[in-house]
């Protein structure tokens, strides 16, 4: 009986090592995996937003078809500046709101 424990003793720490070596490996794949996903998450969070706000989208639409052709992308970057320090004060503000 001893010889039976110790074997399943051992079968068992190989077990927990692999299982360790398993979680190590797949959370640096995860890492890797949110660095090169995360400007989808970006695009969730544009999506989110214009669905929240119609109004952004309505007018962020009716700016994009005003400018010519040549200024798009142009008027996309600043659109997308914009977004950000609304985002930005948007969270100074909440931050500023619970103090």
């Amino acid at each position: 009986m001893s010889a039976r424990k110790e074997y399943l003793r051992r079968r068992r720490e190989r077990l927990v090592m692999l299982a360790a070596a398993q979680r190590s490996e797949l959370s640096s794949i995860a890492a890797h995996l949110q660095t090169k996903l995360q400007w989808v998450d970006g695009g969730f969070a544009i999506g989110q937003a214009l669905r929240a706000h119609p109004v952004l989208a309505l007018a962020a639409g009716s700016l994009l078809l005003r400018v010519t052709r040549s200024n798009r992308l142009r008027r996309i970057g600043q659109l997308f500046t914009a977004w950000e320090l609304f985002n930005m004060v948007r969270n100074q503000y909440r931050t500023w709101k619970r103090s």
